[in-house]
Parts: structure tokens; C-alpha cells; sequence
């Protein structure tokens, strides 16, 4: 038979086991909110009894960034305030970034309502070095409520307005996140554009950084997330299939859009078009497939033009030769007195 004495007591052990020396592990953010909250409270008493002993210095201690309750971080801030190592402001920076960068990330706003005065400093200088993107909520709580709050949003900004348009194995957009499900990061880039996070001069670039951040097929409900989120008036909605074609995915299944997500799979593999005939493929994401070449006319037309080495090329070339509007092939151009025929994929292509 268990006394309440002998439960507490494996519980805490239990608590300090999960703890893991201040690096809690977890693989997503949901999941940590999840598996994480029956220990808050003991690890609150951690941090707020020895803050420098409790929080340690393991990589990983920026997942505890990922809570979002008020009274976890209340002890936290409590702890720091109580800590004298915490007065030396290198130290005391240091010792905070992992859980400044993790909450930002996670769009952790109680870590920010509870900070106390004499850490906004740190936090501002944090964030506008921090090499993640803070979540678009975090930002506009700061920017209302925080003096200078602004400069810190300007900074971020700055960084979500570099996003490029082009492959990459650890994507910016989905860094300090964990594991985020291909809904989860267009809702996050749904919400950077509806917050006006990015300017319209770089919404093409980010749109087709997100599309790369995708590891699948984007579905019909991630499209309509991200046309909700687009100002009609730029009109890149009308454009979005064609940024996803370009970004390799087969979101248009007649002729010419599998054609065009053939090519935008050479390119984002590094394989310009005017380096080869015109005949081979790319597989996937990866290397040339050696099977029967893409759409000819699409692809003798894109050539003539100029050669194309990335994703936005490609996407530049097609709107300007008019190869593509709303998921049907467009008649081909007269270019340089050479007039292409539409050709068999184009006749197939009409309705």
C-alpha cells in the first residue's frame, strides 16, 4: 500500500527524471505543452529555489522555451531575479537566450508578459541577434506593449523579410520549432503575412521559401490557408499553383503542370535548364531520372528566353511568356521571330 508521502516522493522523481539537468526533451511543441505539464510545478520550484543550479547549461534548455504557462515562468523570473550570478549582464545574457529564442519561437507570450523590467533589455538584445524567427504573435505583443518594443520587431522582420526562395536541408522558417507538421508551418507563414511581417516586394521569395520548408505535397487546404492569407490586390493568389509547381510539387495534375513541377524539380536540385537537352528529368527531389524530357515546347521556350537556374527564374520566365494561368497551358510566344507551336501536351492541356 502507497502513502501520499511515498507518491510525492516518486513524483518528484519522476519531475527531476523528465527535467533531464534542464533539457526537457520533447520532439514538437504540442507535444511538450502535452506530455511536460504535470511536472510544472516541481520544476518551477527548481528554478525559482536555484536558478543557476536548476537551469544548467545542456543544449536543449531553449525546448523549455516552449511552455506557455504564467505561473511557470513567474518562478523562473522569480529565480533570476534571486540569483546573484544573474547580475552580471554577460551572464546573465547568456543564461537566457536558449529560453528567449524557444519562447519566441513557440509563440510563448507568458514568458514575455512575465518578464520582469530589468531582463527587457536582454530579451530585445536576444532577439534582434537571434537566428530564428520569433512567431508573429510574440512580435505584436511586444511591439504594443514594451517600450522600444518596436526596434525588436524591426530587427525580426528584417529577418523574415530574407527568406529566399530556395532549397535548403534546415529550412529558417521551421528552426527552433521541433517537429512541425506541413500545416503547422503554413499556418505559421499564413500568419507572418496576415501581420504584415513580410513586404509584398518579398512575398513571391517567401511563398516559395515556404513551399521548400514543405517535406509533402502541399494539400488543397494548405493552399487555401495561404491564398486566405495574400492581399487580392498583389494578385500572387491567382499565382500561388504555379509558385507550388516551380517548387517541384504536383499540385496541378493536367500536362503542362506536371511538366512545369517536373522542371521546378531539376532546378531546386541544382540542375539549371540550360545545362541540359531538354530531355531528362529530375525524380523527386533528387537526381536526374533519365526518363522522357518535360513538356518540349515549354521547355525550348523557357531556354530561348534566357537560361533559368532557380525556382524564382523558372517562375519568372513562365509568367512572362505566359505559359501558365489558373492550371491550363497558355499559347505558346512569338519569340525572336520564332513562333513555337502550341504542340501535343499543349492540345491536351485545353479543355
Amino acid at each position: 500500500m502507497f502513502t501520499l508521502s511515498q507518491v510525492l516522493i516518486d513524483h518528484q522523481k519522476e519531475a527531476r527524471n523528465a527535467w533531464a539537468k534542464g533539457a526537457p526533451k520533447a520532439e514538437s511543441i504540442v507535444q511538450a505543452r502535452q506530455s511536460w505539464a504535470p511536472y510544472l510545478d516541481n520544476w518551477a520550484q527548481y528554478l525559482e529555489s536555484n536558478f543557476f543550479n536548476a537551469s544548467g547549461f545542456r543544449t536543449g534548455r531553449e525546448r523549455v522555451g516552449w511552455i506557455d504557462e504564467a505561473s511557470f515562468w513567474g518562478s523562473f523570473w522569480r529565480g533570476y531575479l534571486r540569483d546573484p550570478k544573474m547580475q552580471k549582464p554577460e551572464q546573465a545574457r547568456m543564461s537566457l537566450r536558449p529560453y528567449i529564442e524557444g519562447a519566441a519561437t513557440a509563440a510563448s507570450v507568458s514568458f514575455f508578459k512575465t518578464a520582469p523590467q530589468e531582463a527587457h533589455e536582454h530579451v530585445r538584445a536576444c532577439l534582434s541577434e537571434a537566428y530564428v524567427l520569433s512567431d508573429p504573435s510574440v512580435l505584436t505583443w511586444l511591439n504594443g506593449h514594451w517600450t522600444d518594443g518596436h526596434r525588436t520587431v524591426k530587427a525580426q522582420r528584417d529577418e523574415w523579410n530574407r527568406l529566399e526562395w530556395c532549397s535548403s536541408a534546415n529550412p529558417l522558417l521551421a528552426q527552433g520549432r521541433g517537429a512541425c507538421t506541413g500545416p503547422q508551418l503554413v499556418d505559421l507563414a499564413a500568419r507572418a503575412l496576415e501581420s504584415g511581417l513580410i513586404d509584398q516586394d518579398q512575398q513571391l521569395r517567401f511563398l516559395g521559401h515556404v513551399m521548400l520548408a514543405l517535406d509533402e505535397e502541399p494539400t488543397i487546404a494548405v493552399m487555401a490557408r495561404l491564398d486566405a492569407a495574400l492581399d487580392e490586390d498583389n494578385g500572387l493568389g491567382q499565382h500561388l499553383a504555379l509558385v507550388a509547381l516551380c517548387s517541384g510539387w504536383n499540385v496541378d495534375k493536367s500536362p503542362r503542370g506536371m511538366a512545369i513541377a517536373r522542371l521546378g524539380r531539376q532546378v531546386t536540385a541544382n540542375f539549371p535548364l540550360g545545362g541540359v537537352d531538354g530531355m531528362g528529368g529530375v525524380d523527386g527531389k533528387g537526381g536526374v531520372d533519365g526518363k522522357g524530357g518535360p513538356d518540349a515546347d515549354l521547355f525550348a521556350l523557357i531556354n530561348a528566353f534566357e537560361e533559368v537556374r532557380t525556382p524564382l527564374e523558372l517562375y519568372r520566365a513562365i509568367v512572362t511568356l505566359g505559359l501558365y494561368q489558373r492550371g491550363f497551358a497558355q499559347p505558346a510566344m512569338d519569340i525572336d521571330g520564332a513562333l513555337f507551336a502550341q504542340g501535343t501536351l499543349c492540345q491536351q492541356d485545353l479543355p
